[in-house]
């Protein structure tokens, strides 16, 4: 990697013997008081593709800072000046670079800090002394900061007869939920210089997973001059309550509801896709073999219909709940007791707007199975229930069973409420993979413990191997075992086993030389899991990163 001492690719293999218990899940006890460099906001936090412009990064333990790491191609950054407590950078856009949020972090002597974004536009971009409460032109993004809390942001603006509005008001790396409103001059009886709210909003819609970032689309009955006002939606401020305000002519770039997909393998969302290869990538991770047979496409057809379809296993039954009040059904041919599992997506509309329930019930009408994970509260006694993308059952009877899928709500329905069903044998493998730190400052001649997550699914039993690939010179790998952590079963829990896969942790640890290179950069570590098949480690079936540096001891 350019800007590392790293002059060699070192790969470690650890061969963990993995029957490993689901309890052993505590990650390494951190130091009361850590040295780490911690950041905390960038200010401005946006910038014009194309530009360079000077920000200043808050944080603790930033006194000694070197530079700016961005993994991304496109983006640079220097540092200029610093203090114990902020630094002053230079930061450097390419004009390809894509707009959208770009992640970096803080080069420090006593190492890399945590990751924050920075926010690129294609808009000029002006901070909010510039701007001097006015918005000059259309279209344009002010960076501003809410210094203290009950504190608002100002701007005034002229607009036409008729003119519509988009006003964008996204938060940066601090505490601040922003909020957007727009006022106009009129008084009251009680005050003549009073502004009146004309409009207002916070998010769009608040739903976990979901941005926090303000937007409001007028349009202004009449010409004139408005008050567009910038604040926190609870009356957040501070240092680090930054945020960008974005104010574009016409109603343009429609939020988008569908909250992000997992950057890892993650089979429990709704938003996932279970065509195409997915069938083949679960055989994969268990490593085995895809059998011959492949999932076929069904149709369900709306309950009532006088002849319903029969899919067979494995299958994907599809379609699109355009009524309300409406189940699709479907029958599903069980040709000899087995273990399935029922994956759920969906393509289009999800949560909250789309919520689909997914039933298997028997020849009698009773319900065998659904993605409802139903358990008790053991504060207050209520029963919780939290719709699930993915449900496994072992069916002891062959026959036929129906499957039905509607929408959680009586009154919802519509074109994009488009649901996709897999109905299939259970496949062991390996789920959900990662690595607990998000990144690992190692000193010379010191150790650090590493805890990677392993999630079974389906009754997965295999061995796996753990390899650390692209380890910095002078580092080794050793395993560790930790104190496990003996939590007691939760007690009215449900049948979670159907829902959630088995959890698996352990350790490895890293070890620096006295004499290792020290680092001016970090490296990606690649750690990658393997399963162990015929006494060889197979092909890769899951692989995360950890950024990791070497660092000179820090001071007592």
């Amino acid at each position: 990697m350019e800007g590392s001492v790293l002059s060699r690719t070192a790969i470690v293999s650890l061969q963990l013997a993995m029957v490993l218990l689901a309890g052993g899940t505590q990650a390494a006890t951190p130091p009361a008081k850590s040295s780490e460099p911690r950041i905390t906001s960038l200010d401005p936090a946006c910038g014009q593709k194309g530009t360079t412009y000077e920000s200043t990064v808050r944080g603790v333990n930033v006194a000694n800072a070197r530079s700016l790491f961005f993994p991304e191609q496109g983006i640079t950054g220097k540092v200029v000046s610093g203090d114990t407590g902020s630094v002053r950078v230079a930061i450097t856009i390419a004009e390809q670079t894509p707009a959208g949020t770009h992640p970096f972090r803080l080069i420090t002597a006593e190492g890399m800090s945590n990751q924050i974004l920075l926010r690129v536009v294609e808009e000029p971009v002006v901070s909010e002394h510039e701007a001097r409460g006015m918005v000059a032109h259309i279209p344009i993004v002010i960076a501003g900061r809410i210094a203290q809390p009950g504190e608002s942001d100002d701007y005034w603006i002229n607009v036409t007869d008729g003119q519509t509005l988009t006003l964008e008001a996204y938060a940066g790396a601090g505490p601040l939920d922003p909020s957007v409103g727009i006022y106009e001059s009129g008084g009251s009886w009680f005050d003549a210089h009073r502004l009146n709210r004309i409009a207002f909003n916070d998010e769009p819609l608040y739903f976990p997973g979901l941005a926090k970032d303000a937007r409001l689309v007028h349009r202004f009955r009449h010409a004139g001059k408005y008050c567009i006002r910038v604040q926190g939606f609870s009356g957040q401020g501070g240092a680090d309550a930054t945020y960008e305000l974005r104010v574009t002519a016409g109603d343009v770039d429609r939020p988008d509801f569908r909250p992000a997909a997992a950057r890892y393998w993650d089979e429990r969302q709704l938003v996932r896709g279970v065509d195409g290869n997915w069938l083949s990538e679960l055989y994969r991770r268990g490593g085995v073999q895809l059998p011959a047979a492949r999932s076929e496409t069904y149709r369900a057809v709306p309950e009532g219909t006088p002849d319903i379809p029969v899919m067979n296993v494995p299958g994907i039954v599809e379609g699109r709940l355009r009524q309300v009040s409406t189940a699709h059904l479907i029958h599903v041919k069980i040709d000899k007791p087995q273990q399935l599992a029922i994956e759920v997506e969906t393509p289009e509309a999800t949560k909250p707007f789309f919520t689909p329930i997914v039933r298997l019930v028997d020849s009698g009408g009773t319900e065998i199975v659904s993605n409802v994970y139903t358990r008790l509260n053991n504060n207050n006694l209520k029963m919780m229930k939290q719709v699930e993308a993915k449900t496994t059952i072992g069916l002891q009877a062959a026959g036929v069973y129906t499957l039905e899928v509607r929408e959680l709500t009586s009154g919802q329905c519509g074109e994009n409420f488009h649901y996709r069903v897999m109905v299939r044998p259970q496949v062991p493998h390996i789920g959900k993979f990662w690595v607990t730190q998000d990144a690992v400052n190692l000193e010379r001649g010191t150790v650090r413990a590493v805890t990677i997550n392993t999630e079974r699914e389906e009754g997965f039993s295999g061995i796996v191997a753990i390899h650390l690939e692209n380890l910095p010179p002078g580092v080794s790998v050793t395993p560790g075992l930790e104190r496990p952590d003996e939590k007691p079963p939760l007690p009215n829990a449900g049948k979670f086993e159907r829902y959630e896969g088995k959890l698996q942790s352990t350790s490895v640890l890293l070890q620096a030389d006295p004499d290792a290179p020290e680092m001016v950069s970090p490296v990606q570590v690649r750690v990658v899991a393997r399963l162990l098949i015929d006494g060889r480690a197979g092909e890769p079936v899951a692989v995360t990163t950890l950024p990791m540096m070497v660092i000179n001891k820090r001071p007592m």
